[in-house]
């Protein structure tokens, strides 16, 4: 595990991975437009048949992209994803959470990694 003012990595190899990490934007960052081009882009993922799921997720008043990984013809890494901005203590912010374990632990972790998910709390300010 490893924790920062910005960063949340915490891990379990049979288990899974949590990482959350929030990047500082410059004031000028045009989120909204980022957070489209974000959704556009994973329903590109999509139709390739990369993600098996796409869709806009509002966590604790923050709404962002959610994504899950199509399984891969070799068992690899799958990830459940999630990217927001939000302004915070006068930053421009980019928050993402991505959730992860191996592609055979995958479809058994998908409870736990969707409750880990709807979960979250997220400072105001």
């Amino acid at each position: 595990m490893q924790v920062s003012k910005d960063s949340f990595n915490y891990g379990s190899p049979a288990n899974g991975f949590l990482i959350a990490s929030i990047s500082v934007m410059p004031d000028s960052f045009p989120a909204e437009i980022s957070i489209n081009a974000t959704y556009d882009a994973a329903l590109e993922q999509l139709k390739q048949s990369n993600y098996e799921k796409v869709r806009w997720l509002e966590i604790d008043g923050v709404k962002g992209v959610e994504w899950s990984e199509a399984l891969k013809e070799k068992d690899g890494i799958r990830r459940h994803q999630w990217i927001a901005f939000r302004k915070y203590q006068g930053q421009n912010q980019q928050l993402n959470i991505i959730i992860s374990t191996n592609g055979a632990n995958f479809e058994k972790q998908k409870d736990a990694f969707a409750a880990i998910m709807y979960s979250m709390k997220i400072a105001k300010g």
